[in-house]
């Protein structure tokens, strides 16, 4: 799913040249509501996804501490959070995501539970 996210933006990039900055907006899913946020936020997830999903192959991992994927599901949830803020929070018009901006501490600290959470479950 990581490798497919990335390669929807590269090759809408070469097919019809957008996205045109790291931060241009973008629908991500419409349902239950628009999840809205600039391209670079999906793509950040999606090198994660790849990285972690390797992670899990390549060590074969066969009982990893459960208590730390805690962390990274709460970190996933703030994620998610970031992505419909402006639709719950700002009652924003999905037709003008450019006004007001991303929430990007919090997906910044979504980002760091996530990773954090892997790291404690990994480390042994």
């Amino acid at each position: 799913m990581g490798v497919w996210d990335i390669f929807y933006y590269v090759w809408l990039k070469i097919l019809i040249g957008w996205p045109v900055h790291w931060t241009d907006w973008d629908i991500l899913f419409l349902i239950p509501v628009p999840w809205l946020a600039p391209f670079i936020s999906p793509v950040i997830v999606a090198l994660f996804f790849i990285i972690g999903g390797l992670l899990v192959i390549l060590k074969n991992v066969e009982k990893l501490r459960r208590g730390y994927l805690l962390l990274a599901l709460i970190g996933a949830i703030l994620i998610f959070l970031s992505f419909i803020w402006k639709v719950i929070f700002t009652k924003v018009d999905a037709l003008y995501i450019t006004q007001g901006g991303f929430p990007w501490p919090l997906y910044i600290a979504g980002l760091i539970l996530i990773v954090g959470g892997y790291i404690l479950a990994f480390r042994k």
